[in-house]
């Protein structure tokens, strides 16, 4: 089941830019398992083929997980507000190129 969850993780972040690498994957085949009955689905591998094809489900997830700010679409409307990142992690080293690309600090 971690590589299901690795799985998910991958297509959140390429979606929908998200890091959720953090996040306990017993926390998220919780959401995962609680968006499934809705949908009448019944393996995580078809959720994930679901979320692949429906971005608006990947929103649903991430409603679920309980990240429902998309008050920044681009760079530049990040300012003024905190961005939390793990110090040493990808999400740090990419949050730091658009930072930069961005001339934004």
């Amino acid at each position: 089941m971690i590589l299901i969850i690795e799985e998910f993780i991958k297509e959140l972040a390429c979606q929908k830019g998200v890091d959720l690498s953090v996040y306990a994957g017993d926390f998220l085949l919780g959401k995962i398992k609680s968006r499934m009955p809705a949908l009448q689905i019944k393996t995580a591998r078809n959720y994930l083929k679901k979320l692949q094809q429906d971005p608006i489900e990947a929103d649903c997830l991430l409603e679920r997980i309980g990240i429902n700010d998309r008050s920044i679409e681009k760079p530049i409307d990040r300012n003024g507000k905190k961005i939390g990142v793990t110090i040493g992690s990808n999400g740090e080293y990419f949050l730091d190129m658009v930072l930069t690309l961005n001339s934004l600090s």
